[in-house]
């Protein structure tokens, strides 16, 4: 197995880190964040391409590696978990060589980045959208301040890459905000369901919004929201010739560290975990 990274062209590094940093630098805790596979099954041997990916209802523009933004970043391989590193602006983000038979699983956390509301609709409306009541609640009732808003948020994010077999389990891979898969999408029995499990801090985190994207062949997306059991767990169908973003947040006030060294009174963070079912 080859973790080195592909090599990038001086013009198009420079182009591709351009492009990073107004990407990174967007309002992007109003979208969701996933890595995407060029191709989620791949023969043993080949070569697993991953994009990053930033955007809504699993479209939006692709962005190149930056190591400036990774808190961390593996592959959980059958033969271990191996760090990876890659070179700023490749594009795609993630290439992994001689790939390892059986599920590979690539991980990726960000560092904290911050953000500024233009309007205070607009974080109304991302706390409507992500079912985070309580939070647009406290604002309301703590006065807090609505003009100049600003937030930050990190993204933890997990991709699942089938390669011969994909046999194998996903588990607790120790993430802070984590979305672990229960069953194996590549390996499920025809009408087994698909089951997750969410976890903060490494516990289960019951009655809470996990929302299911998938597109299927032609592009077309469809949206199902779910809700935690007390086990912090969701089960759904999968269907043949989709691609599937599964999708938390969670949103606190900040500590008086973070508020003091970022100005911003809220924290979101993202779990995200994404796989394809061939057709």
């Amino acid at each position: 197995m080859n973790l080195k990274p592909a090599t990038s062209g001086a013009k198009a590094a420079l182009a591709a880190i351009v492009g990073a940093v107004l990407i990174w630098a967007a309002p992007a805790s109003a979208h969701e964040f996933w890595l995407e596979a060029e191709d989620w099954t791949v023969e043993p041997g080949g070569t697993i391409r991953l994009d990053m990916r930033n955007g809504v209802e699993m479209k939006g523009p692709t962005f190149p590696w930056d190591a400036r933004r990774v808190a961390r970043a593996d592959l959980v391989a059958p033969s271990g978990t191996t760090p990876y590193e890659g070179r700023i602006g490749d594009m795609p983000a993630v290439r992994i060589e001689d790939a390892q038979s059986g599920l590979n699983v690539m991980i990726f956390e960000s560092k904290v980045t911050s953000l500024t509301y233009d309007r205070f609709e607009l974080f109304r409306k991302f706390t409507e959208e992500k079912a985070l009541d309580d939070a647009l609640r406290t604002h309301l009732d703590e006065r807090l301040p609505q003009n100049g808003l600003r937030e930050i948020y990190t993204r933890h994010t997990k991709a699942l890459i089938a390669v011969g077999d994909g046999a194998g389990e996903d588990a607790d891979r120790g993430l802070d905000h984590e979305l672990v898969a229960l069953t194996n999408p590549y390996t499920l029995a025809p009408g087994e369901p698909m089951r997750v499990r969410l976890l903060r801090d490494g516990a289960p985190v019951p009655d809470v919004r996990i929302t299911v994207f998938r597109r299927d062949d032609a592009d077309e997306v469809t949206v199902a929201p779910y809700q935690t059991d007390g086990e912090g767990r969701i089960a759904f169908p999968l269907e043949a010739g989709s691609d599937y973003l599964v999708d938390n947040v969670y949103l606190r006030r900040t500590t008086r560290q973070e508020l003091l060294e970022h100005t911003a009174i809220w924290a979101s963070s993202w779990a995200a975990l994404t796989f394809g079912v061939d057709g």
